[in-house]
């Protein structure tokens, strides 16, 4: 049975286009193995996968997006949202809200060094992050470390990457 385009979409659900997978032929399935069963690698057992240039430009937009969504402490302004996250299971979060920001104020507490032998062989400590005290729209305040990781709100829009996957190769004319 071929299976074309046809019967599946033709861009994912941000715009980027998508092509029949070439290992499964469309079907999802390929090879059985034990751990994941007959599930195709190639699509991820969908049956369509993105083009090429798509593919890459989808990484691209989500590298964009993570690092629009992963903030450090001293990269944080007034007004950024931060996540409210649950300990769902080992390693494993879930967003339950989200809190304003409406203050930072930066102490001179060091909570992080980096440490060198001299040639005598004593110790330098060099300070490579302070604390910073964040108040929250409720009220509520936090101490972390400028070095902390943030989940933050935000979003980068896909128009661009999409547009830069579906553009056409230009193809040599001879003269």
């Amino acid at each position: 049975m071929t299976i074309t385009l046809d019967s599946f979409p033709s861009v994912d659900r941000y715009g980027f286009p998508l092509q029949v997978c070439g290992r499964c032929g469309g079907s999802g399935e390929h090879s059985y193995n034990q751990f994941h069963g007959s599930v195709c690698y190639g699509c991820n057992g969908h049956g369509v996968r993105h083009t090429k240039k798509a593919h890459n430009e989808f990484q691209d937009w989500a590298h964009a997006l993570k690092r629009q969504r992963e903030a450090l402490g001293y990269s944080l302004q007034v007004g950024d949202e931060l996540a409210i996250l649950q300990s769902t299971g080992l390693m494993a979060t879930k967003v339950v809200g989200w809190h304003s920001i409406v203050a930072i104020e930066t102490t001179d507490e060091e909570c992080g060094w980096s440490i060198t032998c001299a040639p005598d062989g004593t110790e330098q400590r060099t300070p490579t992050c302070w604390t910073i005290i964040i108040t929250f729209d409720d009220g509520e305040q936090m101490r972390a470390s400028t070095n902390s990781v943030f989940r933050r709100k935000g979003w980068v829009d896909p128009a661009p990457y999409v547009e830069r996957s579906q553009v056409k190769r230009r193809t040599k004319t001879k003269v």
